[in-house]
């Protein structure tokens, strides 16, 4: 399977995407409600989701808090995000002053393809719904799926683990999803 994995690549749309991580979502709340329930750490359930995600993306590598463009670290450089000021107005300095410069940039999960920039599929950042500041994360899926920055991602999903599951879905560095996004600042 691993020689298959590395030679074929299928281009999901957003809608095929959409349904296979709703299955997967199903999947989480279904068998590892235990998680939700308890407070455990985000990345313990990221963990589970990720491994719903890699039995459905199997074309693809699903990693959990993976830094790397082929060798080198893939980094946030706060001296890009002047583009942002636009979308997220004033509140983006708030955001950014607790943040530190050039941060590694390390998606909750991603399903992509190992040592290539080319075949980056879905960036996800996850909340439980316990956490308020989601604008951080929001950002990241807007710069994470901006051509301009380099980063390659064709999507982002931004989920909000809650009663409503409340999915925000980003695409060429905006929310797509305005329906089911909840506001950037």
């Amino acid at each position: 399977m691993r020689f298959i994995k590395n030679i074929m690549c299928k281009n999901y749309d957003i809608e095929e995407i959409e349904i296979l991580v709703n299955n997967a979502l199903d999947r989480l709340y279904y068998n590892d409600r235990y998680l939700l329930e308890h407070d455990v750490n985000e990345l313990s359930i990221t963990h589970k989701l990720a491994r719903y995600l890699e039995d459905i993306f199997f074309y693809y590598d699903v990693d959990c808090e993976y830094n790397r463009i082929g060798d080198i670290a893939k980094r946030l450089n706060r001296n890009l995000y002047e583009k942002y000021k636009g979308i997220l107005g004033y509140k983006i300095d708030n955001i950014l002053k607790e943040k530190n410069n050039d941060k590694l940039a390390k998606p909750d999960i991603i399903l992509h393809k190992r040592g290539r920039n080319d075949q980056n599929l879905l960036a996800i950042e996850v909340k439980k719904s316990d956490n308020k500041d989601d604008n951080y994360d929001r950002l990241k899926l807007i710069i994470y799926t901006d051509k301009d920055y380099g980063l390659n991602y064709k999507y982002g999903l931004f989920i909000k683990l809650d009663k409503d599951n409340k999915l925000c879905w980003f695409s060429d560095g905006k929310c797509i999803s305005y329906g089911k996004c909840i506001s950037l600042v």
